[in-house]
């Protein structure tokens, strides 16, 4: 159920990011009220979610697909271009998401070092599993 919460958040994010492009600056009514409703939306299912989840991976998630589902969404529905070193750096963003992995145990977990969950704070460790 916490997962479902938190896919029910990364998508009305998703809603709220496009309706903000589509607000012009919060120049058109409708658009902006769409955006405040779907961010509103965002944190109550977000906050839900953490009921269940640990902030780490839930943030790591909700930040990362949210990420590549709006380039997605901006190259498909806008047309904007994206550059291969855009797709580079979101590809490190799912990476570093990814690797990270290991130490979303509970911190008491003797397998996750205190160096492994130090490692954790930037996505551009590249440590070995």
């Amino acid at each position: 159920m916490y997962y479902l919460e938190l896919a029910l958040a990364i998508l009305a994010e998703l809603i709220g990011t496009n309706l903000m492009k589509l607000s012009n600056g919060f120049t058109q009514l409708w658009f902006s009220l769409g955006t405040l409703l779907s961010y509103g939306f965002c944190f109550f299912f977000l906050s839900l979610s953490l009921k269940g989840i640990k902030l780490n991976v839930a943030y790591a998630t909700w930040g990362g697909a949210g990420i590549v589902l709006a380039a997605l969404v901006s190259f498909f529905l806008f047309h904007e271009q994206t550059s291969g070193l855009q797709v580079f750096g979101i590809a490190l963003i799912v990476v570093g998401g990814h690797h990270c992995q290991p130490c979303w145990r509970p911190l008491s977990s003797p397998k996750c070092t205190a160096a492994q969950r130090l490692g954790c704070l930037s996505a551009f460790s590249f440590r070995s599993r």
